[in-house]
C-alpha cells in the first residue's frame, strides 16, 4: 500500500543570514565562535532537526531556537554543535 504523501528528505542549505543567527545563538548559549568557515559542518548536524520538526528551512529552525520556551531544542542544537571530551 502506498501513501499519497510524499517527504522532501533533501539536505537543506544554510543561508549567511540563518547561518550568522546559529553562531550567535551557539556564541551565547555555549561561548563557541564558530568562525566563518563551518557553514556546511552546521547544515549537516543540523538537518536532522529540519526533518524532525518538518521544516522547510534554517530560518525556520532559527525561528524555533529563538524561542526560549523550547529548552529541549536549544539544547539539541548546542549538543550537536558542540563536541564534547571525556
Amino acid at each position: 500500500m502506498s501513501s499519497s504523501v510524499e517527504h522532501d528528505f533533501s539536505l537543506k542549505e544554510v543561508s549567511s543570514e540563518a547561518y550568522q543567527a546559529i553562531r550567535d545563538f551557539i556564541y551565547q548559549e555555549a561561548g563557541i565562535d564558530l568562525g566563518t568557515s563551518k557553514q556546511m559542518l552546521v547544515g549537516a548536524r543540523l538537518n536532522k532537526r529540519l526533518r524532525y520538526h518538518r521544516l522547510d528551512s534554517f530560518d525556520q529552525y532559527v525561528a524555533l531556537l529563538s524561542d526560549k520556551i523550547n529548552v529541549n531544542e536549544r539544547q539539541m542544537a548546542v549538543d550537536l554543535l558542540t563536541t564534547n571530551e571525556t
